[in-house]
């Protein structure tokens, strides 16, 4: 099977007290070779999004969610956040979506964690909105602005 795409690599990174801090770990990521720069979205880390737009001031790489737990977010939202994020990064952003795998992520926002279907209908639904809302025109990275 071959790939169209190179053989990229990145690093996850739980969370950074400061920005000059993210910046830091973002230059030295970019030092040691890696392509991406993840950040996870879990209730006792930082806010991935703030953290990625910090970090995109230390180095070049791409930036990305590791991964967005849909259930967590309205669609429209998240559609705003990834926006405001790939605009504030110069459209180095990658976004990780997935169901959601943690109850008490749920719970500490007092939203229902959800059967395993409704939390896949969820993650369809949402996935549906950021591509009807934010989806590029053609191939290529990055998000356009929403309709005014």
């Amino acid at each position: 099977m071959t790939s169209r795409r190179p053989l990229r690599f990145g690093v996850n990174i739980l969370s950074s007290p400061s920005s000059s801090q993210w910046r830091a770990i973002a230059r030295k990521a970019e030092d040691h070779g890696y392509d991406i720069l993840n950040v996870p979205d879990h209730m006792g880390n930082q806010s991935p999004f703030p953290a990625l737009v910090a970090a995109a001031e230390g180095a070049s790489l791409r930036l990305g969610t590791y991964v967005i737990s849909t259930g967590l977010y309205q669609p429209a939202m998240l559609a705003r956040l990834c926006a405001t994020t790939d605009q504030l990064t110069d459209g180095r952003l990658e976004v990780g979506l997935g169901a959601g795998y943690l109850p008490a992520d749920s719970q500490a926002l007092g939203v229902p964690f959800g059967s395993p279907r409704g939390r896949v209908d969820h993650l369809t639904r949402t996935v549906q909105g950021l591509r009807a809302l934010y989806a590029p025109p053609g191939p290529g990275p990055g998000m356009r602005q929403p309709p005014a």
